[in-house]
């Protein structure tokens, strides 16, 4: 093989173990059901605005989790809508690359009161049910 074409494919590989060290793998997002009554939550996620990661119907006391990897320009999203059968949709951003700072996986727990999120071992109240 032409020496200047094997240079080339070994600095194409450099570069891409390069990128692939830099880009995050196995992040989790936890979405967790405490609505009582034995309500439903029913969530649907998409991943940076272009991959639908589907929609999950999620039994009172039950959880589910979306796994994904941030990319290395700092711009990973996931946006997710939740609705039950008394609430209007309620949108939320689940991770936001450039504003969280979970380290493996980041935890929403789903009340009548409003949505929590898990921030430094403490759930935070984050939003209100819409009306």
């Amino acid at each position: 093989m032409n020496t200047t074409v094997l240079k080339k494919l070994n600095l194409i590989l450099l570069l891409t173990i390069v990128i692939s060290a830099f880009a995050v793998s196995g992040y989790l997002v936890h979405t967790i059901n405490q609505l009582g009554d034995g309500k439903a939550l029913k969530v649907h996620c998409t991943f940076d605005l272009s991959t639908d990661m589907g929609e999950q119907t999620i039994a009172n006391g039950g959880s589910y989790e979306w796994k994904f990897s941030e990319d290395v320009t700092h711009t990973t999203q996931l946006l997710c809508d939740a609705s039950t059968p008394e609430a209007d949709v309620l949108h939320f951003a689940a991770y936001v690359q450039r504003r969280d700072s979970c380290i493996d996986d980041c935890d929403w727990k789903f009340t009548s009161g409003g949505v929590f999120r898990l921030v430094d071992g403490q759930w935070e109240f984050y939003i209100s049910w819409p009306n």
